[in-house]
């Protein structure tokens, strides 16, 4: 007995990818399904990076280069509704089919949480990952109390990722849902949600 959700896809000329979280038993992570161009579907793969037991929040790009990538959010699993060292992954499927699993931003034994990532690519190499961050005392929000959002950015087709900004706080309550728009010669635009306490 399995669930699916936070289902996404992306695809180029080589092929297709689609991603889903799934909830086991005692285990919930984001499962990847590759198929080339004019072939079969693979069994799935886990975008779960070494050192972690649990991953989450699925968001999926094509790359300028072809390949397609996906984020997610990765975690320690030690409560089943809280987050612990949750932090960002990336699974980068190139026109070969070959994988590269990395991680954007690592919080594993810090005091900070990652949650929500989304990626969004442009041309020339350019892909940017965001996600609201917050702290641990907030590990088992629906929305973090304290979240702002991050982006990182790369250049050459999210191999290396430079270090993350902080993006400005509304200043009306908690930061989430990030989403971004590359609009060319390296810019995007970045809109998010900010909860207020005001009702």
């Amino acid at each position: 007995a399995k669930a699916f959700g936070e289902s996404v896809a992306a695809s180029s000329s080589a092929g297709e990818l689609v991603a889903a979280t799934t909830w086991g038993a005692d285990m919930a992570v984001v499962k990847t399904w590759w198929r080339p161009s004019n072939g079969a579907w693979s069994p799935p793969a886990m975008l779960l990076p070494p050192g972690f037991h649990r991953s989450y929040d699925a968001s999926a790009a094509t790359l300028s280069d072809g390949s397609l990538a996906v984020v997610a959010g990765a975690d320690l699993a030690r409560r089943k509704y809280c987050l612990d060292g949750a932090s960002v992954a990336l699974m980068r499927r190139d026109t070969s089919g070959a994988v590269q699993l990395s991680i954007v931003d690592d919080q594993h034994g810090t005091g900070r949480i990652d949650d929500r990532p989304m990626i969004a690519a442009g041309s020339g190499g350019q892909v940017w990952v965001g996600w609201s961050q917050g702290t641990h005392a907030h590990s088992c929000d629906v929305i973090g109390g304290d979240d702002r959002i991050r982006i990182a950015r790369s250049s050459d087709h999210g191999a290396t990722f430079g270090p993350p900004i902080a993006l400005p706080s509304a200043g009306i309550g908690p930061d989430f849902g990030v989403q971004i728009a590359p609009v060319g010669s390296g810019d995007a635009w970045v809109t998010w949600s900010a909860l207020s306490s005001r009702g």
